[in-house]
């Protein structure tokens, strides 16, 4: 009980902290222009997978909030050794540990005995690495990324990028069509009032795309040693075969604790033998640079710009000229993804597919499944990829707040995409900052505007989640989120427990805990209307003994003690729909089914029907109370047990994350 509170305890305080990390910030612009990606991927010596990734990689679909950079080349010549597989190097680490605990274990014999003579003559036959910490890591980390950047200015990645923009021919022929094409699509409303205003209008908005180069990004790759499940079992299989040599040399009451470290490991490795799937793994790490066209490296390249007679809109630029100007970039972000992977069970499994997937089909899913989690998890790091815009409407009434803003489809908002929203103040030393009202999740009411503005741009709308009024002219700003929530509960059932209508039991506490996902953001990406905040939820929880109000009376179950009923377990799983009533208000009505045992009694199904009251407390926090009825179980044996049906009250804390 007291670890479980202190794990309360100490996720309150990081919500606390991040929430006041979050509440104020420097000032959050409105002012937000698209971003262009280039993604290419690493490919070393005698890669084995390399052509599997060279025929998904023009797959790929670079969504409409981004402009396409795809150049031609979409592979680059690794700079750094082949880093082994995740399982390989934790294999090491392994025998790296059970080095050391040899080398411990003798160490303090030796300091008892001076005679002694170490036993463990196999496990020093391992060699001794000393294992990377922290700051090495990094290190190695900051050098990569700086040979990774090297390589893509040596290759002329930047060049090639610059050609991208100015649609330049073999013969050095540029035009400006692509640049005054993103100009235009990338206008706002007011951009297009402001310029229609002035005389030049729309070659005003042309223009602004020469502004958009600057926000070019090159997205890298690095699948590292990619295995097949079936190569992973086999390294897997050597590993535990040179454990358990190991084993059988040591067996002796003098090598328990050499034993039951070999015996942990042995057990470890065989939990991850994966016999009933097939598909790859790999350890992933992707590296985000940006194109740093200044106003000197601009200037530059205007220098080289040569008239042709009688043509207006093309130019031509001597290519080896323009080999020599330096184009470059930036160090943006890292991410690393441990665990990627795209697997199927195996056929005749009760949970395969249909329809096995190819190997092809596998990979496809591997290279799209981690270029989406990329492109999210570089949004909630990159500022500059985090779409914002005004609040052009507020509803401010009581009930079902909104927002509406001039956002949508070309900025790929999607069902339940979350943003905060800020408003700018003067802070006490009298410098702007923008502190955060409110945060909202886009309605099913998502505006296309996928062309180019003609100043009438229709509305998407945002219903409120958290916070306080919000007023027009405030600025939203992207914050993508999980969808998920924590959540510890604690309950009681709301009438007296009895059985057989004679015995009467004290109402037991009841203590669990939740893990809720939002699915509705599957069905957004489909491009299929849903509820908003439809979710899919797990629970366990568990009901504590209780004991009889009437002394030694029969007990059903003949348990050692009359005087207690013991206590149950169940895990379920259900759904449940979030409907925002106020600011901070919403009510959530769910069915649940549970699986639960009762004291020796075999295992029993039940449904729950109820609902939830979450209240925000400080956002991501809430308190949530709730009431559930419960059927009776499909057990005749339980059937007299009131406690195992009927109502329940239970109040709980959730995070969102």
């Amino acid at each position: 009980m007291k670890s479980i509170v202190a794990l309360v305890g100490f996720l309150l305080a990081l919500v606390i902290t991040g929430y006041s990390q979050n509440k104020n910030a420097k000032v959050v612009s409105d002012d937000y222009s698209r971003n262009a990606l280039t993604v290419i991927f690493l490919n070393y010596n005698q890669y084995p997978y390399a052509e599997f990734l060279n025929n998904s990689w023009p797959k790929l679909v670079i969504d409409d909030k981004w402009d396409n950079n795809q150049v031609k080349n979409i592979t680059l010549k690794a700079p750094y050794d082949l880093r082994p597989a995740k399982i390989e190097q934790d294999f090491e680490g392994m025998k790296q540990a059970l080095r050391s605990k040899a080398e411990f274990i003798d160490k303090m014999k030796k300091a008892e005995n001076p005679e002694y003579v170490s036993p463990y003559k196999s496990i020093y036959k391992i060699p001794n690495e000393k294992r990377q910490n922290y700051q090495q890591l990094k290190a190695l980390e900051e050098k990569q990324k700086n040979e990774v950047q090297n390589e893509l200015i040596t290759e002329k990645y930047p060049h090639q990028i610059i050609q991208k923009w100015f649609n330049m021919q073999q013969d050095g022929t540029v035009d400006l069509e692509a640049i005054f094409k993103r100009g235009l699509y990338n206008a706002t409303d007011a951009d297009y009032h402001a310029a229609m205003d002035s005389k030049i209008k729309d070659a005003l908005l042309k223009d602004a795309g020469l502004k958009l180069i600057n926000n070019s990004y090159i997205v890298v790759f690095d699948f590292g040693k990619i295995l097949s499940i079936d190569e992973q079992n086999a390294i897997i299989k050597n590993a535990l075969n040179e454990f358990e040599k190991l084993r059988n040399d040591y067996n002796s009451a003098e090598h328990q604790e050499i034993i039951a470290t070999l015996d942990a490991n042995i057990k470890n490795l065989q939990e991850n033998i994966r016999k009933d799937e097939n598909g790859f793994i790999a350890e992933i790490k992707i590296f985000l640079y940006k194109l740093d066209f200044n106003e000197t490296v601009a200037q530059s390249l205007w220098d080289l710009f040569e008239e042709i007679p009688d043509n207006n809109s093309k130019w031509k630029i001597n290519n080896a000229t323009l080999n020599n100007i330096s184009f470059p970039l930036l160090m943006t972000s890292i991410l690393n993804f441990p665990f990627a992977e795209s697997v199927q069970y195996n056929k005749g499994h009760s949970l395969a597919p249909e329809k096995q997937a190819s190997k092809e089909e596998l990979f496809d899913m591997l290279v799209r499944s981690q270029f989406e989690g990329a492109k999210m998890m570089f949004t909630r790091k990159v500022d500059a990829f985090k779409v914002r815009a005004p609040v052009f409407e507020a509803n401010k009434k009581m009930f079902f707040p909104q927002v509406k803003a001039k956002i949508g489809k070309k900025e790929s908002i999607r069902l339940d995409k979350r943003f905060f929203v800020w408003e700018k103040q003067e802070g006490s030393d009298g410098n702007a900052k923008s502190k955060r009202k409110g945060v909202v999740r886009a309605s099913n009411v998502i505006v296309d505007n996928r062309q180019s503005t003609t100043g009438n741009t229709g509305l998407t709308t945002f219903y409120q989640v958290a916070g306080k009024k919000l007023e027009e002219g405030m600025v939203l700003q992207e914050r993508p989120d999980f969808g998920m929530g924590l959540v510890f509960l604690s309950g009681f059932p709301m009438s007296p427990v009895a059985y057989n209508s004679t015995t009467n039991y004290d109402s037991p506490m009841l203590f669990g805990g939740r893990l809720d996902a939002n699915i509705s953001p599957l069905f957004g990406m489909a491009g299929v209307k849903f509820l908003s905040e439809f979710r899919f939820f797990i629970e366990v929880k568990a009901i504590g003994e209780v004991s009889d109000t009437i002394f030694n009376s029969p007990d059903a179950l003949n348990s050692d003690d009359d005087s207690k009923l013991k206590s149950n377990a169940a895990i379920g799983f259900g759904f449940s729909k979030d409907i925002h009533l106020m600011k901070n208000i919403k009510i959530s009505p769910f069915a649940q089914y549970s699986i639960a045992s009762w004291d020796n009694i075999d295992f029993a199904g039940q449904v729950g029907l109820g609902v939830r009251l979450p209240i925000n407390i400080i956002y991501p926090l809430s308190i949530v109370p709730g009431c559930t009825y419960y059927t009776k179980y499909e057990n005749e044996n339980l059937s007299t047990y009131t406690q195992l049906s009927g109502f329940y009250f239970d109040a709980s804390l959730r995070i969102e994350f």
